[in-house]
């Protein structure tokens, strides 16, 4: 620890954080883990391979350190998870690292908690950080009382599983809270994320489900989804020329525009049953805004124009939704 300094993030990362918290002081800052120091891992790369146990106690060192140093910097981490995609080598092509449950219930329940207390800090501990479809190792690490006592909430991501999943924490530890902490578009023309209404649809299943948030990954990229460290086609929130530096905004974008501005911090998310006959592919979220007023989006997945009916208090507004639409009201 006596090496341990975060100056390469100085130059990119920390400008473009400090930039953001002065626009939005609120913000809410998580970080994730994508691999432990190498030197802690067999084999001793960044890469793929796993967490040994021995350096379980060093790595709860090294994540107090990174807190600490972000604090002197001027920026405060919420909430931290302890490795991105625990189950995943990613095939040794990036900086990834797998994490035994066991290792996880170590650090949350027992490690980490230890410290932060010694060190004054407040940032929450997150569980998890991978798929919906992995739920059952979710109540696994939660079967541990000093994890269920020190955990805040478990990170999901959309890639294997479906939403509905994940419901099955909840009604076994209701207390826990859910997090959606990464999902982006995709730079092949045809992809499924390439759609408004399937950021839609998948947005509206995370919040149905109980997640708190949803996150986008990444923020911003070039048109080749630079820069990018491993074989994924991605690309960002917005694209950046690199030539032009032109900004283009993607499907992503354009579905968090429905959602964003309404669905603020303090929201209550509303039991929105459908009537008979549902339509087939029409998905619905309805949320109550701090200030009483209601906002519901609707997404039609389908190819044809799909009707809604909206009640409330014996008041009746039919909707026509077009093929592939993304629609908002707010009341």
């Amino acid at each position: 620890m006596r090496d341990f300094y975060i100056d390469q993030d100085r130059k990119y990362i920390l400008p473009a954080v400090l930039a953001a918290q002065r626009i939005r002081p609120d913000i809410f800052w998580f970080a994730s883990p994508w691999s432990p120091p190498a030197w802690m891992k067999a084999p001793r790369s960044m890469c793929g391979g796993y967490m040994r146990e021995k350096y379980l106690p060093a790595f709860a060192d090294y994540l107090i350190a990174y807190l600490k140093a972000y604090r002197a910097a001027g920026v405060e981490i919420s909430a931290l998870t302890m490795q991105n995609e625990s189950d995943c080598t990613q095939n040794g092509d990036m900086p990834q690292s797998l994490l035994h449950p066991d290792f996880e219930m170590e650090l949350v329940g027992r490690l980490m908690p230890e410290r932060l207390r010694a060190n004054g800090l407040n940032t929450k501990l997150w569980l998890h950080d991978h798929n919906f479809r992995e739920w059952s190792k979710v109540l696994y690490l939660l079967g541990d009382p000093e994890v269920r006592k020190h955990a805040d909430a478990v990170a999901w991501h959309p890639y294997r599983g479906t939403p509905e999943m994940i419901a099955q924490v909840k009604a076994a530890f209701p207390e826990i809270d859910f997090h959606l902490t990464e999902k982006g578009p995709n730079l092949t023309p045809d992809s499924p994320e390439s759609h408004i209404h399937w950021w839609g649809r998948t947005i509206t299943g995370a919040l149905n489900n109980f997640c708190r948030s949803f996150s986008g990954w990444n923020l911003a990229l070039d048109e080749r989804g630079r820069p990018n460290l491993g074989k994924y086609n991605c690309a960002g929130l917005v694209t950046i020329d690199s030539v032009s530096t032109e900004i283009s905004y993607s499907p992503q974008y354009h579905a968090f525009r429905h959602f964003a501005p309404y669905f603020r911090p303090g929201t209550v998310i509303l039991d929105c049953p459908a009537n008979y006959p549902p339509e087939r592919d029409v998905y619905a979220v309805v949320g109550r805004k701090p200030d009483g007023g209601l906002v519901a989006v609707f997404t039609n997945a389908g190819e044809r124009v799909s009707c809604a009916q909206l009640k409330y208090r014996n008041r009746f507004a039919r909707v026509l939704l077009d093929p592939g639409s993304v629609v908002t009201f707010a009341f």
